[in-house]
């Protein structure tokens, strides 16, 4: 946990200063627990801040009919946040953004069981560093 906040608050941020030499590259540096699905249909966005060496990193997200191995990309969708600077900034990747890891599906917002924030390859370099803070997810407008 880094001492700097995003919003100037009493919290800190998730640094991770990461190296992944072998294949595949990723690595998630945040998760929500999965124990419960939670119900994001009124919701339309997430809001996440970011800084880091990197210019981008990947929202990945799974609902309750994903697989917990991983093992099929069934109910898993991604979404690249691009933009990423030394300094802090906002960014709200809506989920009408997001891509299925499984064509022709779609993801269940009502029943969300991870978050995660990932370096993936070929996106991100192998080496680098990435700080998030204040996830959540905003309502429709």
């Amino acid at each position: 946990m880094a001492g700097d906040d995003a919003e100037g608050g009493q919290g800190g941020s998730m640094k991770i200063e990461y190296s992944i030499k072998a294949e595949p590259r990723s690595f998630s540096l945040w998760t929500t627990p999965g124990a419960r699905a939670v119900d994001l249909s009124d919701y339309d966005r997430f809001v996440i801040y970011a800084k880091g060496s990197v210019s981008s990193f990947t929202l990945v997200v799974k609902d309750r009919s994903s697989d917990p191995e991983g093992k099929t990309p069934k109910g898993i969708a991604d979404c690249i946040v691009r933009g990423v600077t030394p300094q802090w900034q906002r960014f709200e990747p809506a989920f009408k953004d997001f891509k299925s890891r499984q064509p022709g599906t779609a993801i269940e917002w009502t029943a969300l069981n991870h978050v995660g924030v990932a370096l993936i390859h070929p996106y991100n370099p192998p080496t680098g560093t990435l700080q998030v803070d204040n996830l959540r997810a905003l309502p429709a407008e």
